[in-house]
Order: C-alpha cells, then sequence, then structure tokens
C-alpha cells in the first residue's frame, strides 16, 4: 500500500482582544497596573470606598490546519485479451487468479469473480482493494476534494473508447456525511455491482464520459479548540471511491503503426508487481479546496 501525505498551514488574522473587568462602583478610581501587582487604597470613614483593577487579555490567531492522509491500491489492471480453448471452440480469459478475476462493472451482474468464458475483452483487477481511493482529513477545517481521470499519457494513445470512471458506493453518494456529487451534466451508470475494500459486492454509481468529475467535502477531524467533532462526523473524515474502465484499446497509431498502448502482452504467466509487463495508462487527477467555514472573530475594542 502507497501512502501520500499532502500537509500544509493556513492561518486566518484576527484582531487582540481586550477585556476590562471592573469591581466596585461607576465612580472609583481607576488603579494602574504595577510591575507587582499591589497598590494602597485610602479608605474613608464611613466609605465605602470602591476600586477598579484592569483585566487584560489577548487572543491568538485561529490556526487552521489542513492535513490529508490519501491512500490507494496497486492501480494495476489487465485487458484480458482471452486465449483460445479448444475443448470450447472459444476464447477463455487468460488471468483468472486473485484480483484479476473481478472484470469492470458490470460484467457479472452480482459483482462476483468472473468465470473462464466471462470477462474476455474486458478490464479486470476490480477486487475493490487493488482500485481503491482513500482520503482522510486529519485537520480541523473542512476540504472540498475534487477527483477526475485522464486516459492516456503523453507517449501512448489509448483511443478514445477507453473511459477510466470513477465509482461511489451508492450508499455514500448524496448523503448528509460526505454527499458525492458528479460534475454538472455528467452521465452516470447506476446500480452496477462492485467490491468494496472489504471485498463485497455493493451497488456502485459510476461517473460515465470522458473527463466526467466528483467532488465532496470531507469534513474536518478536530475543532478550532483541539476537540475532536462530534461524532455525527466521523464518518465524513474518512472518504473512499474506486476506478473502473470500460473500453477497448486500440491496437495500432492512427498511421496504421504499431502502438506501444495496445496493452496484450499478457504473458501466459501472471504478470507481477516487479515485472515488465506494466506501462502507465493514465492518472487520477485530485484537487483540495479548503473550504474555511469558521468565520473570524472580530477585534473588541
Amino acid at each position: 500500500m502507497k501512502k501520500f501525505v499532502k500537509e500544509t498551514s493556513k492561518k486566518l488574522a484576527t484582531g487582540a482582544l481586550a477585556l476590562l473587568a471592573t469591581i466596585g462602583g461607576a465612580s472609583a478610581a481607576t488603579i494602574d497596573p504595577l510591575p507587582n501587582g499591589t497598590s494602597d487604597i485610602p479608605i474613608s470613614v464611613p466609605g465605602p470606598d470602591n476600586g477598579n483593577i484592569r483585566v487584560y487579555g489577548f487572543q491568538t490567531q485561529k490556526d487552521f490546519v489542513y492535513e490529508l492522509n490519501v491512500s490507494w491500491g496497486e492501480m494495476k489492471f489487465i485487458f484480458d485479451r482471452g486465449v483460445y480453448n479448444p475443448a470450447t471452440d472459444a476464447l477463455t480469459k487468460r488471468v483468472t487468479n486473485d484480483e484479476w478475476q473481478y472484470c469492470e462493472a458490470g460484467v457479472v451482474a452480482d459483482g462476483t469473480a468472473a468465470t473462464t468464458g466471462v470477462g474476455v475483452g474486458k478490464w479486470c483487477g476490480f477486487n475493490g482493494t487493488n482500485n481503491h481511493v482513500t482520503v482522510v482529513n486529519k485537520g480541523n477545517g473542512n476540504v472540498e476534494l475534487g477527483v477526475g481521470c485522464t486516459e492516456g499519457i503523453t507517449e501512448q494513445t489509448l483511443g478514445s473508447n477507453v473511459d477510466m470512471q470513477i465509482a461511489i458506493a451508492n450508499a455514500d453518494m448524496g448523503g448528509s456525511a460526505d454527499g458525492w456529487a458528479f460534475s454538472e451534466g455528467a452521465s452516470t451508470t447506476n446500480d452496477k455491482y462492485m467490491r468494496n475494500t472489504e471485498g463485497t459486492p455493493v451497488l456502485m454509481t459510476i461517473a460515465s464520459g470522458t473527463g466526467t468529475a466528483a467532488t465532496t467535502t470531507i469534513q474536518k477531524y478536530m475543532n478550532l479548540d483541539g476537540t475532536v467533532s462530534s461524532t455525527a462526523q466521523d464518518r465524513a473524515n474518512e472518504v473512499v471511491f474506486y476506478l473502473n474502465i470500460t473500453g477497448e484499446p486500440q491496437q495500432t497509431a492512427t498511421d496504421g503503426t504499431a502502438n506501444s498502448s495496445e496493452l496484450d502482452t499478457v504473458d501466459e504467466n501472471t504478470p507481477s508487481v516487479s515485472g515488465s509487463y506494466w506501462e502507465q495508462i493514465g492518472t487520477i487527477n485530485l484537487t483540495f479546496t479548503p473550504s474555511r467555514d469558521e468565520p473570524r472573530t472580530p477585534s473588541v475594542s
């Protein structure tokens, strides 16, 4: 598991806060503070006489600390073009072990592992761990998270048919805890089973269409006074989303020459993490916007 921690500190300036506390009557003489904090007060008869002691205070600046912990899976996927099986006179899924049993959303209706005859010509590796991203807000200010995908890199062209998609568990969509939303006008593929981080098939809402982005607010973990936020916010301090990929990558470049993005170089042996089979096919793009939802305290004169 790889981890990346982004940390920055934001401070919002406030003015000094001066407090005046008074004891005694309104006509009392003022006692200026001395280094040793003492003063003689003459008392007349029959009295009573009064005295005032000035009390001073200073308010420090509000210190917003934004710390986000991001963790993600291996993010390795196989477009399985299959292998011919003479016993069935059909193509059979070439890689069926481990996370590559689980193919893109909708290939298997209930999100279970693909059989040898299912998943050919599909992206696979969506077991809920390999394709997950978790973001935790450890700071004291809410942060808006934006997520999008970019297919392909400078050196290769996957072709317009390939779409990297953000998938959100239906239970997390539009709730009071985090409130995921897709960009305005985005199309979505609803009620497709994918596996979550516990390996359980759950219904997902998936953003379909090139460049579709998703946003949510990750609520603060602690208050400005250092106390932990209310238990009602605990779930929203951590948000999880998943990657889905659809579409066959093109096998030749537009000029008809060989293209390194064909991604059909899967050996008969399962690719290893340290092997040379993998090539970058795109990126998941994250943006973080501090909300600064705590109002500034005005100066008191």
